[in-house]
């Protein structure tokens, strides 16, 4: 018999190895936004020289450093609010009221607005003195200078891009990483290999024309709306800001009102819709740049990124276990490849017995377990809170008997007389208030019937029996409820919607981030490991918790699937049908990813229940959850 191998030395963190890696993708993606920076610094050259317009050691060259400024602080916003996983919530109101006061949405507003200025001034620094974007008007020699509004309102409309696009990032959750999962055919097994990211340039390469659109559309409609905006809201109090700011540096004529004419001339229009363009395509760019390698294989050099260090399966252990949702993520989508592609890799977890606490296999099953039976207290917590609560203890209301008495029984009489009751005004004024402040006394809640009888005879001589009917509370709710369900039905009134799915897929996921990936990683993996311990366990260690498996599997795939048909329908919901309850992707996914492991235990191990402790009707109830 073999001699389990020895752990190496003390184990590395798992983010030791994943960190450099996201720092590579950094990098590839940064050179992506720097190229994407020098084709607009091109545009944005003088072409009356047919060299220097591109030639990258000049002017160009200067200004393509300084527009990644504007894309390398999206790239520290991308990287600062980094998450796995769909925002999780009852109603995009809620999301709304959660998300809208963080320090992560206020920071995301500061960037875009300095990303917008610092493309402003580049550009103005890049235009000559006939675009008329100077601080300063343009003014006859014996005239004192006066403060140029072109500048402000294109600046303002940058500022406006930046407000739109800070709602875009959050609306659609730029910053969040999403581990594919395994999309499985009916004829095809699960020891195939897993799903992959899609290629970076591939997937860049089918999102360049709808950037380009997305950039058309929201610099058209800004330019549109633009010239209002900064009319009705904007234009005197960033006026009197640039003067104040302007007195300080020149000798301006004191003007504390706009001039007359207004800065809407077509040519500042049109230089805002070009430059508008460019601005919202270096931040699309950006963002898809990153998003595309971020979401990369957990991969070095075709092998997993924990095989440099000198205990691979332990530094894979701390990131399994890991409290921060990004390494623990990366680390099961990690497992989930070594237990298909790299055999020589996964037939170490077998062979190490001898790891601090237990063994390799055993701990990694342990933080598979973590994630896989989450599902299932989730789903019990969502039931005790559907169940009413628990009713009181009942009264005792028999008359129990006395005991034989041995004593004489107890005086009844006072020990001390009753005092007299108060005679004059002051004295009754006294007692009512010592029994008002004495301990355990509380004025009446209810009026006197005199009182009560006095206002009913005042509405039955105001309102006539019509008008007493049209108040009840049960005519006000059979007249809301139309208006309430219109509203619901109408599109502001989905911003208030509870639907059925959010609550569903809150309790499958988890909150208040969610992954179906994660969840699938950890069961295609322990699924897979234990079908290769029939050939690759040397030790026979294996094989006595894959009952255990086969049980829990099979209990939590029929837990989801009755879970469907009793998730509780909002009120609000109001646009819910029943043959929706089959057609949410997150929890078909993982429902899914259940029935395959669950089906490849069953083929792997189906002749051997006797020696797994696994009864014949468990093992039939297996097969019929996978047939189902």
């Amino acid at each position: 018999m073999a001699v389990p191998p020895k752990v190496a030395g003390p184990r590395r963190f798992y983010k030791d190895f994943l960190t450099p890696s996201l720092h590579r993708r950094f990098t590839k993606a940064a050179v992506l936004s720097l190229a994407a920076c020098y084709a607009e610094a091109v545009l944005l050259s003088d072409k009356t020289s047919l060299l220097w317009f591109w030639f990258p050691l000049g002017y160009t060259g200067i200004r393509t450093l300084l527009l990644f400024v504007s894309v390398f602080v999206i790239f520290i916003l991308r990287v600062a609010q980094l998450h796995v996983g769909i925002r999780n919530t009852a109603s995009p109101s809620q999301t709304l009221q959660k998300y809208t006061f963080r320090k992560g949405t206020l920071a995301t507003l500061i960037i875009y607005l300095f990303s917008a200025w610092f493309f402003g001034e580049i550009y103005v620094w890049s235009t000559d003195t006939s675009a008329d974007l100077g601080w300063l008007k343009v003014v006859k020699l014996y005239e004192r200078d006066r403060l140029n509004e072109r500048p402000i309102y294109l600046k303002s409309f940058f500022f406006m891009l930046a407000i739109t696009q800070s709602f875009v990032h959050l609306y659609r959750d730029y910053d969040r990483i999403v581990i594919p999962v395994p999309k499985f055919r009916p004829d095809q097994n699960l020891e195939d290999h897993p799903a992959a990211a899609t290629p970076p340039l591939e997937r860049i390469k089918g999102r360049l024309l709808p950037i380009a659109i997305e950039a058309v559309t929201t610099a058209l409609a800004t330019m549109l709306a633009g010239p209002f905006i900064y009319y009705f809201f904007l234009r005197k109090t960033l006026w009197k800001w640039h003067l104040f700011f302007a007195q300080h540096i020149w000798s301006l004529r004191s003007e504390t009102q706009p001039p007359n004419t207004l800065p809407f001339h077509i040519t500042i229009l049109g230089q805002s819709l070009w430059t508008g363009m460019l601005l919202l395509a270096l931040w699309k760019l950006a963002n898809l740049f990153f998003g595309s390698y971020v979401t990369l294989e957990p991969l070095k050099k075709g092998q997993p990124l924990s095989s440099d260090s000198k205990d691979p399966n332990g530094a894979l252990i701390n990131g399994l276990k890991s409290k921060k949702s990004v390494p623990r993520a990366f680390a099961f989508w990690e497992l989930m490849y070594i237990a298909y592609r790299f055999p020589s890799r996964r037939k170490t977890i077998y062979e190490e017995l001898d790891r601090n606490g237990s063994s390799t296999y055993s701990q990694i099953l342990g933080a598979a377990y973590d994630q896989i039976n989450g599902i299932e207290s989730r789903i019990k917590a969502y039931q005790i809170s559907l169940s009413p609560p628990p009713a009181p203890p009942p009264k005792y209301s028999g008359n129990p008997q006395p005991l034989p008495r041995i004593a004489k029984p107890i005086h009844q009489d006072p020990i001390t007389t009753n005092p007299p009751p108060p005679q004059t005004t002051t004295a009754k004024v006294g007692a009512v208030a010592k029994s008002i402040s004495s301990p355990g006394s509380s004025p009446q809640p209810h009026l006197s019937p005199k009182i009560k009888g006095a206002l009913q005879w005042g509405v039955d001589r105001t309102l006539s029996p019509s008008q007493k009917q049209a108040l009840s509370p049960q005519h006000l709710r059979d007249k809301t409820s139309p208006w309430l369900l219109a509203f619901l039905q109408s599109w502001p009134g989905s911003f208030f919607r509870r639907t059925t799915s959010r609550a569903a897929h809150s309790v499958i996921l988890g909150t208040p981030y969610g992954d179906a990936g994660v969840l699938c990683a950890a069961i295609d993996s322990a699924a897979r490991l234990a079908v290769c311990s029939l050939d690759e366990d040397p030790y026979g260690k294996v094989q006595g918790s894959v009952g255990t498996l086969m049980t829990d599997l099979r209990r939590i795939l029929g837990a989801v699937q009755a879970f469907r048909q009793y998730v509780k329908v909002h009120w609000t919901d109001v646009e819910f049908v029943e043959e929706e309850r089959g057609k949410w992707e997150g929890i078909n996914q993982v429902e899914q990813c259940l029935k395959y492991a669950l089906g490849s235990l069953v083929t792997a191990f189906g002749g051997f229940a006797r020696e797994l402790r696994v009864s014949e009707a468990e093992m039939r109830k297996a097969r019929e959850a996978v047939a189902a």
